[in-house]
């Protein structure tokens, strides 16, 4: 399906936040077969979590993320494949972002570490229901006055690790423009749906041929191995 931006909203009550809508890529397919057949595992949640210390803004950091999310349909999609002849990627306008923040400085550190790993592990096993937006969602806990600590969790089919980590430079860009009361100068970014739209003219007869040849004699897995952050 070609990939076309609406200028206008649709007339629908119901369609009227998308703004575009385009297949999903194989390696997509593959993991939303995945996710499909094990619903409560978890499967294909990712987290990203890091130490934050003062001087910090929380407000800050919501921002520079609720700016980011705009600027990136990728951020803004679910999937849906039960009303569709094919799985689609639904891009909408825009989203409310999941934002938690807690203080948890009355508690010990042992107290603490096993709080956040509870929740650590609940969040995981809470997953995503993949045809709703936002497929991420934030969390700021205070451990001490000037210590915090940051979950980011989104669902694989939004980002690999090159691209979250592209993602994370863009945010703390915004964070310190912000911070510092200037405008955050960023190239304005290449859809997604561009991508998709290149790949459907791909010839996959010739891909396959392709790679069958430069794959012959291959008869064990290789040892790559790709580690996430």
């Amino acid at each position: 399906m070609p990939f076309t931006e609406l200028d206008t909203p649709p007339q629908s009550s119901t369609s009227n936040k998308v703004v575009t809508t385009y297949g999903l890529s194989p390696l997509q397919e593959g993991m939303l077969f995945h996710a499909l057949q094990t619903p409560h595992a978890g499967i294909y949640v990712e987290q990203f979590i890091c130490q934050l210390r003062q001087p910090f803004s929380a407000e800050l950091l919501r921002k520079a993320w609720e700016t980011a999310v705009q600027r990136h349909a990728t951020l803004r999609t679910a999937f849906d494949w039960e009303t569709q002849e094919k799985p689609q990627q639904i891009v909408f306008r825009q989203v409310d972002l999941p934002w938690v923040e807690e203080d948890l400085r009355s508690l010990s550190k042992d107290a603490q570490q096993q709080l956040l790993g509870q929740k650590l592990a609940a969040d995981r096993q809470l997953g995503f229901d993949i045809t709703k937006p936002p497929l991420t969602r934030f969390a700021v806990r205070r451990l001490s006055d000037d210590n915090y600590h940051f979950t980011w969790t989104f669902h694989h089919l939004l980002l690999d690790g090159w691209s979250a980590s592209m993602v994370l430079r863009e945010v703390l860009f915004i964070y310190r423009s912000m911070g510092e009361n200037r405008k955050a100068d960023l190239p304005a970014p290449v859809p997604f749906g561009r991508y998709m739209e290149w790949l459907s003219r791909q010839d996959v007869e010739k891909a396959k041929a392709f790679w069958t040849k430069h794959l012959q004699g291959m008869g064990e897995p290789s040892s790559y191995k790709i580690v996430m952050f």
